[in-house]
């Protein structure tokens, strides 16, 4: 409990400025600025081969995995053309990402609005510009058709609801997440304990046999979804909706679609004990490192107010995408969720304690922070898997790093 102060016949210290409306404004603009300059690194003009099935199938054979958004978007446009769909989701993805960048900035902007000193507001700035620098949204861009932005959407709009004390409504969006896809439940994980340890304290007097059920309910969905779809009405939908060779449709049956956790885990198993020194590691570290520097710099500000199931929550954000590697092979795109996991997690848990003063911000520490958005937006894009990468580049902002740690970086991550 905070100290009582006793009261003193001086005159009173004088109260640091409130944040005027044009700093949260500037705040959110400038995140909104990096994330775009940085982002269309990754624009391009084509569906990616392994995103483009996810909008073409639907629950006409029967329910599948990741059926829901193949069945509204056919619902809406399955009379078009191929190549005028192929636009669409194209178009759908950039909006996407845009959208929770936006969001993000303008989540930002009200936090830092309410923050009692301007140290404040600054320094929850100063720790989000690097991950809106970082290479989140040139991912999100690049990986036309996947539902990753679909997914931290729904992720974003859990954590704002359970920051405000609403149970329900957050539990309902985690158990329909799954059904887009079931890797949502990699980032319900950190947003569970998130959960736990913000609305046990907003309300004391919930009971924890209410509380701890409702929060392990969207795995209790994953898993519906991992087991109840059938694999013969999974067979007939690819080979009837989506476009592609039979050997193309096969794939995504065994690995997409239809794949098994013990064919998964094999196939992982094989690809970690080949590439997990350097590559994985070293893909952990240069893709994630925004997110641990936020949560670092986060946890050690706000210690003494974050009670242990924050403190788990703020580390798992970071992890648990991490541990989505078990089963899939995408390893910088993967990994690169902590970035917008850690940045959530954050905003949940600062919604919460926003009229809580902190410590001086040293100017050190500023230029330091700022140095490392620089740092962020000037190394290169890299799509990454374990075997295989590729140095992307497009957009206005095409200089970076690359001339520097060509050799280290072709070396760690196999460049092509």
């Amino acid at each position: 409990m905070p100290h009582e102060i006793a009261p003193t016949t001086g005159a009173p210290a004088p109260r640091s400025p409130r944040v005027p409306a044009w700093f949260a404004l500037a705040s959110a603009a400038v995140m909104v600025a990096i994330g775009v300059l940085v982002g269309l690194r990754g624009f391009h003009t084509t569906a990616l081969t392994w995103g483009r099935p996810f909008w073409e199938v639907t629950y006409s054979s029967g329910f599948i995995r990741r059926g829901l958004v193949g069945t509204i978007f056919q619902g809406l446009f399955g009379g078009l053309p191929f190549a005028t769909q192929t636009d669409l989701v194209i178009q759908v993805t950039m909006v996407v990402a845009l959208a929770l960048l936006v969001g993000l900035a303008t989540w930002l902007a009200m936090l830092v609005a309410r923050a009692p000193t301007r140290a404040n507001a600054l320094r929850l700035t100063l720790i989000s510009l690097p991950i809106a620098g970082s290479a989140l949204f040139s991912m999100l861009v690049f990986t036309t058709g996947y539902l990753d932005g679909i997914l931290l959407l729904f992720a974003a709009a859990c954590a704002v609801l359970m920051a405000r004390g609403h149970l329900w409504p957050a539990v309902a969006l985690g158990c329909i997440a799954p059904v887009v896809h079931e890797l949502f439940i990699y980032m319900w994980v950190p947003l569970a304990v998130f959960g736990y340890s913000v609305l046990a304290r907003r309300n004391p007097e919930r009971s924890l046999r209410v509380l701890i059920p409702a929060l392990c309910a969207p795995a209790l969905a994953a898993l519906l979804v991992v087991t109840l779809p059938s694999r013969s009405a999974t067979a007939h939908e690819l080979a009837t909706h989506v476009t592609g060779s039979a050997q193309y449709k096969a794939t995504l049956l065994h690995w997409e679609f239809g794949q098994t956790f013990a064919a998964a885990l094999h196939r992982m198993d094989i690809l970690q004990s080949r590439f997990w020194w350097p590559t994985e590691l070293a893909a952990f570290v240069y893709f994630c490192w925004p997110a641990i520097l936020a949560v670092a710099v986060y946890m050690v500000w706000r210690w003494r107010l974050l009670d242990r199931a924050a403190k788990a929550a703020l580390v798992l954000a970071i992890v648990s995408p991490w541990a989505a590697l078990i089963l899939a092979w995408d390893l910088s795109r993967l990994v690169l969720l902590a970035n917008a996991l850690a940045l959530v997690v954050i905003y949940g848990l600062e919604t919460t304690l926003v009229h809580e003063p902190g410590g001086e911000l040293r100017p050190i520490t500023i230029g330091a922070l700022v140095g490392c958005t620089v740092l962020a937006m000037a190394l290169p894009y890299m799509f990454v898997q374990f075997n295989v990468g590729y140095y992307l580049h497009a957009g206005p902002l095409r200089w970076s790093l690359m001339p520097v740690l060509h050799p280290m970086l072709a070396r760690w991550f196999h460049l092509v």
